[in-house]
């Protein structure tokens, strides 16, 4: 936990919250860093990515 959190207003009322999406977060950044490590992961990933920004437009 870091003490910036903490020092937010409301902190204590939306800890387990802010904590769960934290940890998720966490968890996200750690899968990119593999997938981008693999180079066809990588470029399998991006042109995923690619064809559901398509999709959102």
């Amino acid at each position: 936990d870091s003490t910036i959190t903490k020092k937010l207003s409301g902190y204590q009322h939306h800890s387990g919250t802010i904590d769960k999406i934290l940890k998720q977060h966490h968890k996200t950044q750690h899968q990119t860093a593999i997938i981008n490590a693999d180079p066809k992961l990588k470029v399998y990933n991006r042109a995923r990515i690619g064809k559901n920004s398509k999709v959102n437009k």
